[in-house]
């Protein structure tokens, strides 16, 4: 449920959020504001993971967080701000399908 992920997000003090798509990140949006609790907001960021051919600017203005200082990124642009100077990528890419299992562990730290 999106008000656990908000809480989540507010009480983890994350500086940076990866959401599957636009949708939910506008469900994020209604439920904790255009900061999206974040702290630093300054600094902060939001990652869209498959972003149905939109730029993050695009996605951030559809969310309505043009106040907010979260830049919003998708993973194409994240890639291509790790491009090193010799033009080499930092990483490799891992093949992930939409049915592949991800998880999250969370704890209060109690």
């Amino acid at each position: 449920p999106v008000a656990e992920l908000a809480y989540i997000l507010k009480h983890s003090e994350s500086k940076a959020c990866i959401v599957q798509d636009s949708k939910l990140l506008s469900a994020l949006v209604q439920e904790s504001g255009p900061s999206l609790e974040l702290s630093s907001p300054d600094t902060a960021f939001v990652v869209v993971m498959y972003p149905n051919g939109k730029s993050g600017v695009a996605i951030k203005e559809e969310c309505g967080m043009l106040d907010s200082s979260v830049r919003v990124v998708t993973m194409e642009e994240l890639s291509a701000l790790g491009v090193s100077a010799s033009s080499e990528p930092l990483y490799e890419f891992v093949d992930v399908r939409e049915d592949d299992v991800a998880t999250l562990l969370y704890t209060s730290g109690t």
